[in-house]
């Protein structure tokens, strides 16, 4: 699946920038599945699957499928050489229920490359979500810790997490959409200077608004797009996609919709 190998349309006009090839270890876009049929979901993978690198199965629908139907739905993810996993509230649910180890065994059942960790809707210790991030690494799979959520967090409180993750042996960090903008909508510098200034950026994964829970807020979703491709680059590693907003978001990457260099016919991402 997907366009790699193909003569693309309009060839003769050039993009300011490629896709790295799969597996990515920057420039990836997770999106979020919220129960995509089958043949659907075949359809777009066709059609999308080359600009898509993780497929996260939300709020423990997973949970909803028969075991074979789910280990289906995964396999047609892994055809289209798109990882999965299934979210963080699951994670916490499961937590809550104190069936870690269970939820673990099942994520192997089921064929999960990733596990998410959050704590968003938990009230866990910072020792008790390392033991949480930890234990999923014991079980031998890779594991997303998610920081922040639910309320604001200081930027030391953030920064920390995100250390503590990588150090525990994270593949990578996504950082909560509600961390990234003030009460008042504006985007946190300070949070992504003190950020990069621990860790590097391909090491993190940002998280935009996702429509289906905080409503139809779409011009700050692009806008969070837009800033974070701009400032640095099309390589940024985003999150929470509706599955039918990659395409938009690739064209940002490629470098349309950025600003146009009059002098050189080029686009500019600062």
């Amino acid at each position: 699946m997907g366009t790699t190998d193909q003569k693309l349309a309009f060839s003769n006009i050039p993009f300011t920038s490629k896709p790295r090839p799969k597996p990515r270890s920057c420039g990836i876009s997770e999106i979020c599945d919220w129960g995509i049929p089958h043949g659907q979901l075949k359809d777009y993978l066709d059609h999308t699957g080359e600009f898509v690198d993780v497929a996260k199965i939300v709020l423990g629908f997973a949970g909803l499928y028969p075991l074979e139907k789910l280990q289906e739905k995964i396999a047609i993810y892994h055809s289209a050489d798109v990882k999965t996993q299934p979210g963080g509230i699951y994670f916490e649910y499961a937590a809550a229920m104190n069936k870690v180890d269970e939820y673990l065994d099942h994520c192997h059942e089921a064929g999960f490359d990733y596990v998410e960790v959050s704590d968003s809707r938990s009230d866990w210790t910072r020792e008790e979500k390392r033991a949480h991030v930890k234990s999923v690494v014991d079980a031998g799979l890779a594991v997303i810790p998610e920081s922040g959520g639910g309320i604001q967090h200081s930027i030391q409180e953030i920064v920390d997490d995100v250390k503590a993750s990588m150090d525990l042996g994270a593949w990578k960090v996504t950082v909560d959409t509600a961390e990234i903008r003030s009460p008042g909508g504006e985007i946190r510098r300070d949070l992504f200077d003190a950020l990069l200034a621990e860790v590097a950026m391909e090491d993190l994964i940002f998280e935009v608004w996702a429509i289906p829970i905080w409503g139809g807020k779409t011009h700050q979703i692009r806008e969070t797009e837009l800033w974070l491709i701009k400032e640095f680059g099309p390589d940024v590693n985003i999150a929470n996609l509706m599955f039918d907003w990659v395409f938009p978001l690739e064209a940002l990457r490629r470098g349309l919709g950025i600003n146009i260099n009059s002098k050189t016919g080029g686009m500019d991402y600062q």
